[in-house]
């Protein structure tokens, strides 16, 4: 699921069936794979997010990311632990629950609510 700050246009979502195309077939068949392959063209989109997957409580975890140092550093300094692994409940953070709840993409003016929230 990704999270976007606007509305796509029909390139960007172009461009998001192509690196889709891309991870599939760079995933091999474990997670870690698969993983590395999505955060891979996300950082090829010039896409700033992260992977989250959920687990078997209910939980997102983040996998992977594709974000600046700065970003990273920040995020880290405001939870106190490194980005990677880190675990928040989906029920707390709406955009995600909705994303979810609805199996489609949530697009955000602002993200300053969804990183309060985590």
């Amino acid at each position: 699921m990704a999270v976007e700050v606007q509305e796509p246009t029909q390139d960007t979502r172009d461009i998001w069936a192509a690196a889709l195309k891309g991870v599939a077939r760079q995933a091999a068949s474990n997670e870690e794979d698969l993983v590395r392959a999505i955060t891979d063209e996300l950082r090829h989109l010039k896409l700033r997010c992260g992977v989250a997957l959920l687990d078997d409580h209910g939980q997102l975890v983040m996998r992977g990311r594709a974000l600046t140092a700065a970003i990273e550093r920040r995020l880290r300094k405001l939870t106190g632990q490194p980005l990677e692994g880190y675990r928040f409940d989906l029920e707390r953070v709406d955009a995600y629950r909705r994303a979810l709840q609805d199996r489609q993409a949530v697009f955000e003016s602002d993200n300053t609510e969804i990183v309060a929230q985590m």
